[in-house]
């Protein structure tokens, strides 16, 4: 609704709720990514990148919520 400072805060409040809720983190980073945000997208999915790299890009690979963050180095 165009205040994105009010949009970052309430992304933040699940993180410090559940920073461990990898289905929680997954969803909001597809949110973020389709608001354009694409290094908060990268930030909230970082802490899974063990994870997915021990299983396999399945998730990051395969969502198309995703897929413009396919082409950051970081990701």
């Amino acid at each position: 609704m165009g205040d994105s400072e009010c949009a970052s805060e309430w992304t933040e409040r699940p993180l410090l709720m559940d920073p461990d809720d990898e289905g929680m983190r997954f969803n909001l980073a597809c949110a973020v990514t389709s608001a354009g945000q694409i290094d908060q997208a990268t930030d909230i999915t970082e802490p899974l990148f063990p994870k997915v790299l021990s299983e396999g890009p399945r998730w990051t690979g395969l969502d198309p919520d995703l897929e413009s963050l396919h082409n950051i180095p970081r990701f």
